[in-house]
């Protein structure tokens, strides 16, 4: 039986089996491999080809949600979907983390950035606040 990578291309069946059972033979075809982790032309995980990131779901799932109610917030996914990203993350534990470690520092930066230089919008709210006084102590 090959081997194929979680990423791999497209899908296509992998191996047939043949069974004998009461003198009768019989012929299982595994269906297609599925990618059920992505990853886009800017280097995020997603799930499946939906735009839904790895990363939403396995916070979800380290908050404790079920499969069927990540499946339930995420409608762009199915069930088998979410199965298959939840079944990638704990098949490639090591390689996920430090994604989502990555991806982290990504959100960070740019936390920082729109901080220092925040859109004009923002800083027009923000001086309306001041001035009506909310956000005072």
């Amino acid at each position: 039986m090959p081997v194929l990578s979680a990423l791999s291309g497209s899908p296509r069946v992998i191996s047939w089996r043949v069974a004998a059972w009461h003198g009768r033979t019989y012929a299982f075809g595994m269906a297609p491999a599925v990618d059920y982790v992505t990853i886009d032309d800017h280097g995020v995980m997603r799930v499946g080809s939906t735009h839904v990131m790895l990363d939403s779901i396995i916070a979800s799932f380290h908050a404790g949600a079920s499969a069927e109610t990540i499946a339930q917030e995420f409608p762009g996914a199915s069930l088998e979907e979410i199965y298959g990203a939840i079944a990638y993350f704990l098949g490639h534990r090591e390689q996920v983390d430090a994604y989502l470690a990555r991806q982290d520092a990504t959100w960070r930066q740019a936390r920082e950035a729109a901080e220092r230089n925040p859109p004009a919008v923002v800083a027009r709210l923000r001086a309306e606040a001041t001035h009506r006084g909310i956000g005072r102590s």
